[in-house]
């Protein structure tokens, strides 16, 4: 449990930089260019884990399993169908793509990057 709080704060930096460079982002077909050049692939496979939980938290000395295995499109809108009360159990894994797309994506960048691919 020692390095859980560590790799919570990376999450959250990396959703903040997310953000940030989301609200950058011009409107309409200048964003889908902007994308483009950021090359973000919603094809990407990818690949939605859920941790194994207890008393609504994760089991720390677990090994999350696979509930889709499919695009990275898919994987996002699987996550967000389940209860957010949830989301903290889910991460997805891909490869990375950008300074965007970390191999293995937090809740706070999932649900930016649902934020942003309903803006195309």
């Amino acid at each position: 449990m020692g390095g859980k709080p560590g790799l919570e704060e990376k999450w959250q930096q990396q959703a903040e930089a997310l953000k940030r460079e989301v609200q950058k982002l011009p409107k309409g077909r200048e964003r889908e260019e902007v994308l483009h050049k950021a090359q973000i692939k919603f094809d990407a496979p990818a690949v939605l884990r859920k941790w194994p939980s207890l008393n609504k938290g994760r089991i720390s000395n677990a090994t999350p399993y696979s509930i889709v295995e499919g695009t990275l499109d898919e994987c996002i809108r699987e996550f967000t169908s389940k209860p957010t009360s949830q989301h903290h159990l889910y991460e997805i894994h891909t490869a990375p793509q950008g300074v965007l797309i970390t191999a293995v994506l937090s809740t706070e960048q999932i649900l930016e990057l649902a934020r942003l691919r309903d803006f195309l």
